[in-house]
């Protein structure tokens, strides 16, 4: 080989490894200024711009982030490129959703439903936009249709329950809510919905559905609170005040849980001096709820603080005005 030629060659070699340098070095700077897990989807998207899936993976990413103008932009990039795939439809629904289009999210979804008569989750969701609409015979139609793909389905079970309490049907409701903890013996949501049905009824069956949800969820304050409430309001002070402490116990800022011992020990064993200090614990994770401030108050009046009183009930006022209550509070101050 020619010594001229072959330093040609290495030139051209040294030459085309720089070039596949700096172009790797610029695909790297082009997201250099963005995070790591963004960057790397953006570098695939770029190698494989007719990937579906990494659209979908780029919208979910954004979706983590509340980014949904730029999920939305991909969700529609990978639908696109993948029309025949009802998930698609559906992707672009869920943002619709989150934005608050709930027409256009409903529209996606049918799209979904006329590409895959036997998509179950855009059936499901359909079922879900339709409760959301108080249209109960599509609801239960949807329903069906899911439970004909699936009969294993408590969510189901769940929504038709739903429609059947807006319908003012409670043994159906029933029905449907046990056939979802039947089918899954770990539905949360279906245990609170059986407890409060019962509930409503001051039915001690309502203490052993919450328990199941605690079961479930050992640390869920909803259930916690509402086995409070249910003593609460079957006129168990005592036990209500234990269930209320053990909320206290694990978040010492529950604003509700302070406010109701206040309220027990107020009107139940008119403990003023007691209430007032639950009433301010309170008010103290929530300066504007005024059924505190207002109770608060109240408290004062009965230990004759009517200076303290007349505040409150004022204060009460600056955040609702039309609050009778403490309408009526700053009338009586004006006669001490």
């Amino acid at each position: 080989m020619k010594k001229g030629y072959a330093h040609f060659l290495v030139i051209i070699f040294t030459l085309a490894t720089i070039t596949f340098a700096c172009k790797k070095k610029s695909n790297l700077d082009k997201y250099k200024d963005l995070p790591k897990e963004l960057a790397e989807l953006c570098l695939k998207i770029d190698q494989s711009p007719k990937n579906a899936d990494l659209y979908e993976k780029r919208s979910d990413y954004y979706i983590k982030k509340r980014q949904l103008d730029s999920a939305f932009s991909d969700a529609f990039s990978a639908l696109k490129l993948d029309s025949s795939n009802s998930k698609r439809y559906r992707a672009v629904s869920d943002i619709y959703f989150m934005k608050g289009d709930f027409e256009a999210s409903e529209d996606m979804l049918e799209r979904a439903y006329a590409k895959n008569p036997n998509d179950v989750e855009a059936i499901m969701k359909l079922a879900e936009l339709n409760l959301y609409y108080k249209r109960y015979k599509e609801l239960n139609d949807f329903i069906d249709k899911a439970l004909t793909i699936d009969q294993r389905n408590p969510k189901a079970h769940l929504l038709k329950g739903f429609g059947l309490i807006e319908e003012k049907d409670t043994v159906g409701a029933v029905r449907e809510y046990q056939l979802a903890v039947d089918q899954d013996p770990n539905y949360y949501e279906a245990y609170i919905q059986l407890g409060l049905i019962f509930h409503h009824k001051h039915n001690k069956l309502a203490i052993d559905y919450y328990n199941n949800a605690l079961n479930v969820r050992p640390n869920s304050i909803e259930a916690m609170y509402n086995i409070a409430m249910f003593y609460q309001d079957t006129k168990d002070y005592n036990r209500a005040i234990s269930q209320y402490q053990i909320i206290l116990k694990s978040n010492p800022r529950n604003k509700l849980a302070n406010h109701n011992i206040g309220w027990i020990e107020m009107e139940i064993k008119k403990n003023y001096s007691e209430a007032i200090k639950y009433f301010t614990l309170s008010i103290q994770s929530d300066s504007t709820y005024v059924d505190a401030i207002y109770n608060r108050g109240l408290a004062n009046e009965r230990l004759k603080n009517y200076q303290e009183a007349d505040k409150d009930f004022k204060k009460a006022l600056q955040f609702d005005g039309t609050y009778q209550l403490a309408i009526d509070g700053v009338a009586r101050m004006k006669k001490h």
